[in-house]
């Protein structure tokens, strides 16, 4: 539960471009999917503890099997994530309403929430273990999108952030001592 909570003060929030065929995975507790539509931005607000890694539609799967609980967590270890399958899909048909404001959030109670911005229709589709309520709503911080100022960097901790490359949560220190709103 440690490891879901956020232990620091304020929220964290990363924004990705997501194109069609690619995949958001919060830690190996869930995945969103991008099934179709125009590149979207996706804006993850989660603990600081839980890795993301934006990957293929295709990989997604192998990538949980590979990396749970080593370079994705949580959880703490690959035989806690093997108890945790199967997987169960939920199908979000939306429409965005621009670039300024996100169209809907996408909940993962107890894990966090992706806010999605973008123009036009799009279809994204959500993974969590079963018993897990994946739910929209109406966004609750719709303009933080253009406001985080992270880049993602490939690997699953790494950011850029202002110019700076950074491993982000794990060393969090020098992405909290960067003036701006995150």
């Amino acid at each position: 539960l440690k490891e879901i909570i956020p232990q620091k003060r304020g929220s964290v929030r990363l924004t990705f471009h997501m194109d069609e065929g690619r995949s958001l995975l919060l830690g190996a507790l869930a995945r969103l999917d991008f099934v179709s539509g125009r590149p979207y931005q996706f804006t993850v607000f989660v603990s600081e503890n839980v890795k993301l890694h934006r990957t293929r539609i295709e990989k997604a799967s192998r990538i949980c099997q590979e990396w749970a609980g080593d370079k994705l967590k949580p959880p703490v270890d690959a035989r806690r994530y093997q108890e945790l399958l199967p997987w169960k899909s939920t199908r979000f048909e939306l429409t965005g309403t621009g670039w300024d404001e996100s169209c809907v959030d996408i909940v993962f109670p107890g894990l966090g929430w992706v806010a999605i911005t973008g123009c036009r229709d799009c279809v994204v589709e959500a993974h969590a273990p079963e018993g897990v309520e994946v739910t929209q709503r109406e966004p609750l911080m719709p303009y933080e999108a253009k406001w985080t100022g992270v880049k993602y960097r490939g690997f699953p901790g790494w950011y850029k952030i202002k110019g700076r490359s950074t491993r982000g949560f794990e060393s969090g220190k020098k992405r909290y001592n960067i003036k701006g709103r995150f």
